[in-house]
């Protein structure tokens, strides 16, 4: 269309519009207020349409930094938190750093062969995976991103010598009952364990287990869980989960690990 043309329009409109207002003042003033109400949801679609693409389709929480971290960033002994949007059992009676439903962590360990990431699983246990294969495990089935919290120890608050006990819990079973003390292991138990002090204690200390929601009512989920084996839900006794390291004062939240490749 050619800028004549374009002039001649908008003028044709404003002539139709100042008539309309001469004879037909409400009802040019209801098409007018229907006008601005479509401009402002326009701007708002535009905005956030901006915003996610920006975002490259991750939704940011305001306390976690917008930094991308690179794989070859990632330093031994970094922890990487597993985002559920989905939820589930752990998701619902846990909380998170910035709110975030958090179900599952690794450690990372950088060597010559480049960079795997101890865990333990269901079904597994104890294991050593190649970072790939965790980001494509983590990574739900409709989301070409995955989403990976990285989050780094205070030095000095562990002897990194000591961290060397981690290959002993390779191999061991999978706690899926989320006992203290035995000789199972789940994930964040895993890394209670992995970073001890210069005394070998723990420098993350336990808490007591919750397996309730938000208002304190035990889920179903765990009832039925655990009626399965005969148990009670062990709810208070002194264990760990994944979200409540996440918010722990001795970490540093990074930001999201930024994958290199897509690894599905």
């Amino acid at each position: 269309m050619c800028k004549g043309t374009k002039i001649i329009i908008n003028f044709n409109f404003f002539v139709t519009f100042a008539f309309m207002v001469k004879h037909q003042p409400i009802r040019s003033c209801l098409l007018l207020i229907l006008f601005c109400v479509a401009l402002s949801l326009l701007a708002q679609s535009s905005s956030m349409f901006l915003n996610k693409k920006k975002g490259a389709g991750r939704v940011y929480e305001s306390s976690i930094p917008n930094d991308s971290i690179a794989e070859d960033q990632l330093l031994s002994c970094d922890l990487l938190f597993v985002v559920n949007r989905s939820g589930n059992a752990i998701t619902a009676s846990t909380i998170g750093v910035a709110n975030l439903p958090i179900d599952h962590v690794g450690i990372v360990c950088r060597d010559s062969c480049g960079v795997v990431v101890y865990e333990a699983i269901p079904h597994r246990g104890g294991v050593c995976n190649p970072l790939a294969s965790f980001i494509a495990v983590n990574t739900p089935q409709r989301s070409l991103l995955p989403e990976l919290l990285v989050a780094r120890v205070a030095s000095k608050t562990f002897d990194a010598d000591k961290t060397k006990c981690l290959f002993t819990h390779i191999s061991a079973l999978y706690d899926s009952l989320y006992l203290p003390d035995n000789q199972a292991i789940y994930c964040s138990e895993l890394v209670q364990k992995t970073f001890v002090d210069s005394l070998g204690s723990p420098i993350f200390e336990s808490i007591p287990m919750s397996f309730h929601d938000q208002n304190g009512v035990t889920l179903p989920y765990w009832k039925r869980f655990y009626a399965q084996f005969g148990m009670e839900v062990p709810e208070g006794m002194p264990g760990t989960n994944p979200g409540q390291l996440s918010r722990s004062s001795l970490l540093q939240v990074l930001g999201w690990l930024k994958c290199s490749t897509y690894h599905r």
